[in-house]
């Protein structure tokens, strides 16, 4: 903790990626598992699954770092669950 110029004590800021942690088999904390087969939302991989923010994951996708999205209309985008799952066992985005 430090003090600010006025004297009061600040607290350091809560770190996102203590919201939701992912287990070994791909669920989330509450127990969800990953469906065998389909699309998972935005909200759905992240803070869930990868403990980073949605303009980190943004960036990460338009580097390379995470998978391509899929456009299901003009409004909607999703990615596969297979890449997701390959993301999770190379153990990415939770540097």
């Amino acid at each position: 903790m430090r003090k600010s110029p006025h004297g009061a004590v600040e607290k350091p800021p809560v770190r996102a990626a203590k919201l939701k942690e992912r287990r070994r088999d791909g669920s989330t904390m509450t127990g969800t598992p990953l469906p065998e087969a389909g699309f998972l939302r935005l909200k759905q991989i992240v803070p869930a699954l990868v403990p980073i923010g949605k303009s980190t994951w943004w960036a990460g996708v338009r580097a390379g770092r995470f998978p391509q999205p899929v456009k299901l209309s003009a409004r909607v985008t999703v990615w596969r669950v297979d890449d997701i799952r390959a993301l999770l066992a190379r153990g990415a985005g939770t540097e």
